[in-house]
């Protein structure tokens, strides 16, 4: 095995962990949820994603999402979910949206992104086998991460699925090929409710 290989494949393999570390994941609970004034297929929600350490006050995000078609408001109020909440902020119909909202589709059917039973509001949530990064201690800390680019989250987003135990799994197509599991701070995984081998975005 050359050495030109082994370099190749050390770093294929570091830009894979090196991309699973940017995201910021948080478990949230929907607060509020009406429709898009100017969109017939969005909602607009209020998601806490725990305490602002600065001023004692809850932290809530607006999120514009497409689940008009899939899930009434009473199926939204007060469900616990996953948020992506290091992207920049996007206009979306007039209504700014902070942040996104983590669902599985397949064969025309929508699921949110369950996160772990264990898990607390606001808590962030990794991949497995992903070491630490400088970014999640300053998250630790309190402190806003990075953005994500929008180039980054399609990178990422290409290999996001559910396994057939229903687990929310990054499926790397560079380096080893590894599969990574999305779990929280118990190790315990993310789910979806009941679709096996869906697409997660």
């Amino acid at each position: 095995m050359s050495f030109r290989y082994l370099k190749r494949h050390f770093s294929t393999a570091t830009n894979a962990i090196a991309l699973l570390s940017r995201p910021e994941f948080k478990i949230g609970r929907i607060v509020d949820v009406v429709k898009h004034p100017n969109a017939d297929k969005l909602y607009v929600s209020s998601i806490s994603v725990g305490n602002n350490y600065a001023s004692g006050t809850s932290n809530t995000l607006t999120v514009c999402s497409g689940l008009v078609d899939y899930f009434s408001v009473p199926e939204l109020l007060q469900r616990r979910v996953v948020v992506v909440t290091n992207l920049k902020p996007s206009k979306m119909r007039g209504v700014t949206s902070e942040a996104m909202l983590l669902a599985g589709e397949k064969s025309g059917k929508v699921e949110l992104v369950e996160p772990p039973m264990s898990g607390r509001e606001g808590e962030s949530l990794h991949f497995e086998g992903v070491e630490i990064t400088s970014e999640e201690s300053a998250n630790q800390l309190h402190l806003p991460a990075k953005r994500l680019k929008k180039s980054e989250w399609s990178q990422l987003a290409e290999g996001l699925q559910t396994n057939d135990q229903r687990e929310v799994v990054f499926h790397s197509q560079i380096g080893s090929k590894r599969i990574y599991a999305l779990v929280g701070a118990s190790t315990e995984k993310c789910t979806l409710a009941t679709l096996a081998q869906a697409v997660v975005r």
